[in-house]
C-alpha cells in the first residue's frame, strides 16, 4: 500500500483529510465514461483489462482522486462457476442455483481460473497509477 491517506483510512488514524475514491456508479455522470460506454459494451469494459484498466483510471485522471477502484462486477465470480450470465441491459442468469444442483457450481480452481481477466486488469491498472495512489478490487 503506497497511500498514507488511504491506510491511516483503513486504520482509523486521524488526519486532516481523508482519501477520496468514486465508486464506479458514481462514474456514470462523467462524460469520458459515457463515451467509452458508447462505444463498448459494460462487459466488454470489465472483461478485456485494458478497458477495465481505462475505466479505473478515469477518476484519478480527471480529478486526482487518491484511489483507483477495479472496473468489474461481482457476479462474474458465478459466471466463473459455469452460470450463463448476460447484461441486457442489467444482469440475468440463464437459471438459478438451487438445491438440487448446486453440486454442478462448486468448482472454485474454474471459477479462479476463469477470473483471470480480472488479474490482468489488476496488474495493469497498479502499472499505470502513481506511485502514491492505491488499488481496491471490490
Amino acid at each position: 500500500m503506497s497511500d498514507k491517506l488511504f491506510e491511516n483510512a483503513l486504520t482509523r488514524a486521524d488526519q486532516s483529510c481523508p482519501p477520496i475514491w468514486m465508486m464506479r456508479q458514481a462514474g456514470r455522470y462523467q462524460s469520458s465514461y459515457m463515451a467509452m460506454k458508447d462505444t463498448w459494451s459494460f462487459e466488454q469494459m470489465c472483461k478485456l483489462p485494458r478497458l477495465a484498466t481505462d475505466v479505473a483510471m478515469l477518476p484519478i485522471d480527471e480529478f486526482d482522486f487518491d484511489v483507483a477502484i477495479l472496473f468489474s462486477d461481482i457476479l462474474f465470480h458465478l459466471e466463473g462457476l459455469g452460470l450463463p450470465l448476460s447484461f441486457n441491459p442489467g444482469p440475468k442468469f440463464e437459471w438459478n442455483v438451487d438445491e438440487d444442483n448446486w453440486v454442478d457450481y462448486k468448482d472454485i480452481n474454474k471459477a479462479i481460473d476463469f477470473l483471470k481477466f480480472q488479474t490482468k486488469a489488476i496488474e495493469q491498472t497498479r502499472d499505470r497509477l502513481y506511485y502514491k495512489k492505491d488499488l481496491l478490487d471490490l
